[in-house]
C-alpha cells in the first residue's frame, strides 16, 4: 500500500509540477507540495530543478541530468571520457571505479533501483544545504 501510494504521489507531483492537473497554479503548487513534500518525503523544489533542467536539455549528455548515473550507470560511451556537467557542475569521472560498475550494469541495474529511492532524498537534502536559487 506505501508503495502504491508513493507511485501513485509520484505521477501526481509530475503531472501537476507541469500543470497538467488543474488549471490553477496554486492548486497545482499545493498538490506539489503534499504528494512531493508530505507523501514522499523528497523536495519538490529540487524535483522541479532537476526536472526542468531535464526538459531544456533532454539527452544532452553534459547538461542532462537524467543521463548522468555514473559511478553506476552509462548510458553513452561518450561518458567513457571525463565529463563535464553542467547541471551539477562538476567533473563525472569514468575511473576505476565507474569501469567496474559500469561493466556490471546490466547486473546491478535492478538492485541499485530498489535503493534510488534513498538517493532522491539525499538530493533533496543536498539541494537545501546548498541553497541553490530556483524559483519553483
Amino acid at each position: 500500500l506505501i508503495g502504491f501510494i508513493w507511485i501513485q504521489s509520484g505521477w501526481i507531483g509530475h503531472d501537476s509540477g507541469h500543470h497538467q492537473i488543474t488549471k490553477h497554479p496554486a492548486l497545482n503548487r499545493l498538490l506539489q507540495v503534499v504528494s512531493g513534500n508530505c507523501l514522499t518525503g523528497l523536495g519538490i523544489a529540487w524535483w522541479k530543478f532537476n526536472h526542468n533542467t531535464h526538459h531544456i536539455s533532454c539527452n544532452s549528455l553534459d547538461h542532462d541530468p537524467d543521463l548522468q548515473h555514473l559511478p553506476l550507470f552509462a548510458v553513452s560511451t561518450k561518458l567513457f571520457n571525463n565529463l563535464w556537467s553542467v547541471c551539477y557542475e562538476r567533473t563525472l569521472a569514468f575511473d576505476a571505479i565507474s569501469k567496474f560498475f559500469v561493466s556490471y550494469q546490466h547486473w546491478t541495474f535492478y538492485p541499485v533501483m530498489g535503493f534510488a529511492r534513498i538517493n532522491l532524498l539525499v538530493q533533496s537534502i543536498v539541494f537545501l544545504i546548498t541553497q541553490k536559487e530556483w524559483q519553483c
